[in-house]
């Protein structure tokens, strides 16, 4: 029988974490220790999360979701194909994929430098999202609410992270950019070749999460305590969707 994927959306903060209801898309909880080190479970309200969001997405850049970008990507190859290629034409291209890539590769430093060491101790930040993904994969991997031990032996390694995404969006434009730029002057079937092969990859890369690897310079191993917290998380998320599943079949 084919295992379920569980796709589950958070964040990680330097205190704790938050999840947000797949079934009631403005329901968010957020999971932190108290004064007295207690684990606690808080509703967020929505206007208060969707502004942290904004403030995100307006100190970042907007740049395309992965599928747009290949498709993006598909079409330039198309038309360099298809017009034998450009020239100049093709520099210009290479420039805006380059731009594009760095402002990912901005929200990638920002959020590095968010977990730097502070003396000597890296930040609660990158723990808390190591948990996360830890916790996540040990879900899915046993297909059930996983103990402690189970999600400290888990990957924290998660191909589904926005972060990853970032990444992968780096690698996707700043490539791609560098080929168009410097090789256009190459045959037409040698650039064609290039061109379909790097798209193959970007595909495949994306279909098996093969960049996640990348997870190791924006996590660290999380410690009990975070895993203990992130489970806390979990179940409160998983007991949520079920009592909002009931109460549907009910009605």
């Amino acid at each position: 029988m084919k295992k379920k994927k569980y796709v589950i959306k958070g964040i990680a903060t330097s205190e704790g974490i938050i999840i947000s209801s797949k079934k009631y898309p403005d329901t968010h909880y957020y999971t932190y220790y108290n004064e007295n080190e207690e684990i606690r479970t808080s509703p967020l309200q929505s206007i208060w999360y969707e502004n942290e969001k904004r403030k995100e997405k307006e100190k970042g850049a907007k740049f395309p979701t992965d599928s747009i970008a290949i498709s993006i990507l598909i079409v330039i190859l198309i038309f360099n194909l298809v017009f034998l290629k450009l020239g100049k034409f093709n520099i210009a291209f290479g420039i805006i994929f380059l731009g594009n890539g760095i402002y990912p590769l901005v929200n990638i430093i920002k959020f590095l430098c968010l977990s730097k060491p502070q003396n000597g101790c890296w930040h609660t930040l990158a723990k808390y999202h190591s948990a996360k993904h830890m916790l996540i994969n040990a879900y899915n991997k046993y297909q059930r609410i996983p103990t402690v031990e189970e999600a400290m032996k888990s990957s924290r390694l998660l191909a589904t992270c926005d972060l990853l995404g970032d990444i992968n969006r780096v690698v996707y434009y700043l490539f791609f950019s560098m080929i168009v730029i410097f090789l256009y002057k190459l045959n037409i079937q040698l650039y064609a070749i290039i061109l379909c092969s790097y798209l193959a990859i970007m595909i495949l890369v994306r279909k098996y999460g093969l960049l996640k690897v990348a997870g190791f310079i924006y996590t660290i191993p999380a410690t009990k305590k975070e895993v203990k917290l992130a489970l806390e998380a979990l179940k409160h998320y998983v007991e949520c969707e079920e009592t909002a599943n009931n109460i549907e079949k009910e009605i």
